[in-house]
């Protein structure tokens, strides 16, 4: 069935099928039809987009940590893409279509740089964290001038706190004072060491380490 009509500006307009026809000026004009898009949301197809917006809404906002986390293992995605990649198949847990964090597995950098050892953390009062890790003696191929990089997820409210220099791996512990609304709030601690000598020289993989979990706390 067809329809054809004349418009405005004297030419001619209609609908054949999924084929659109108009001439304007004494020239015709003919485009397909823009077919319907259908969004089912099928089961999968929620599941995906709900794991996808759980990882997204932690790593999201963690760019200059996760640009040199994961920029060593990229390859020819973007480091967020990589990020985002490893913890959709790691870090995510309970219902497909109710997911959840596994924050332990959650992870921020890989690399092949030694990590911290003996890291653990602890809540030292006035909305204060220790971070702490063996100071000595120093790892094979570690250095003890290697940076200390830190992300405290704060769960309770779903937003994080990060550093990129935090302390030197010889220093052995660091205390990070956080907002005092955090208080009674549950906190997720992640280090990871960074050998800038290395990040700069090429050798960007030996550069950085896996993050480490540390493990949660209530603030005081």
């Amino acid at each position: 069935m067809s329809k054809l009509s004349q418009n405005n500006s004297g030419g001619k307009q209609g609908l054949k099928g999924n084929i659109i026809i108009s001439s304007r000026n004494g020239i015709d004009y003919i485009r397909s039809r823009p077919e319907t898009i259908h969004d089912p949301k099928t089961p999968g197809q929620l599941s995906q987009r709900r794991k996808f917006a759980l990882i997204n809404s932690i790593i999201r906002p963690l760019l200059p940590f996760i640009r040199i986390g994961f920029g060593s293992n990229a390859g020819r995605r973007t480091a967020y893409n990589a990020a985002l990649s490893y913890n959709l198949k790691h870090a995510l847990t309970g219902d497909p279509l109710n997911p959840e964090i596994d924050f332990e597995k959650l992870s921020f950098s890989r690399g092949t740089c030694p990590v911290a050892e003996n890291a653990g953390c602890s809540s030292v009062g006035m909305h204060s964290v220790q971070l702490s890790w063996r100071a000595e003696p120093i790892p094979a191929r570690a250095n003890p001038n290697d940076r200390i990089m830190a992300i405290l997820y704060n769960e309770t409210k779903r937003e994080s706190t990060y550093f990129l220099q935090l302390a030197l791996r010889s220093e052995g512990y660091v205390e990070v004072v956080l907002p005092a609304v955090y208080d009674g709030n549950t906190i997720h601690c992640y280090l990871s060491v960074m050998d800038i000598s290395k990040a700069i020289s090429g050798e960007a993989e030996h550069g950085i380490s896996n993050s480490c979990y540390l493990g949660n706390l209530t603030l005081a």
